[in-house]
């Protein structure tokens, strides 16, 4: 699955006409407003990328050159995130399932469409285990966290904004907008 995220709030500053935009405050801002899932994969690596451009202020009426500009920053993330890690959670439900007496078959490993990649394997296992109660935490490796936020972890929350044609305002819609904070809102069942 391609991923093709804004992962920071788009930003903007007014700027002298001389400042460079990769100094201006809205470069600044849209940068430090990247989460940290979004750092550790730029720690791993992978690169997120920084859209400028600005637009010089009109003359004024007396017809005088603009002194300052208005600098617009986005910052965008494009990579490849593979779905297997889907795979770990139907073998967790099937297990759940089973232990509470469902009467599911046991999968083919042996099914190119159910079965695990190799790296895996070892996660799987943990995952399995402390979902069913077998272990009492988790315990990935560091390695083990940074292979899945890298290759199987979608990002959900993001900048990215709603395409509605019905709407009558003007303003876009984030509705899968991060936090301040980047942490995930958890809403009670009701």
């Amino acid at each position: 699955m391609r991923e093709r995220l804004l992962v920071a709030k788009p930003a903007s500053s007014r700027e002298r006409k001389t400042t460079p935009n990769e100094q201006s405050l809205a470069f600044s801002q849209s940068f430090q407003s990247v989460g940290a899932l979004v750092r550790r994969l730029v720690d791993q690596g992978l690169e997120v990328d920084i859209h400028c451009r600005s637009e010089d202020e009109e003359r004024t009426q007396e017809n005088q050159i603009p002194l300052h500009k208005q600098v617009y920053v986005i910052t965008t993330l494009d990579r490849e995130v593979k779905g297997d890690l889907s795979k770990i959670y139907l073998r967790v439900m099937r297990e759940l399932a089973v232990q509470h007496g469902a009467p599911l078959d046991v999968i083919n490993e042996h099914d190119q469409r159910l079965s695990l990649p190799t790296d895996l394997a070892t996660i799987s296992a943990k995952i399995l285990g402390y979902a069913t109660g077998r272990r009492t935490t988790l315990d990935l490796t560091a390695a083990e966290e940074d292979l899945l936020l890298l290759r199987y972890i979608h990002l959900s929350a993001s900048w990215n904004a709603v395409k509605d044609r019905n709407r009558t305002s003007i303003e876009p819609m984030f509705i899968n907008r991060p936090t301040d904070d980047h942490q995930r809102i958890i809403h009670g069942n009701r």
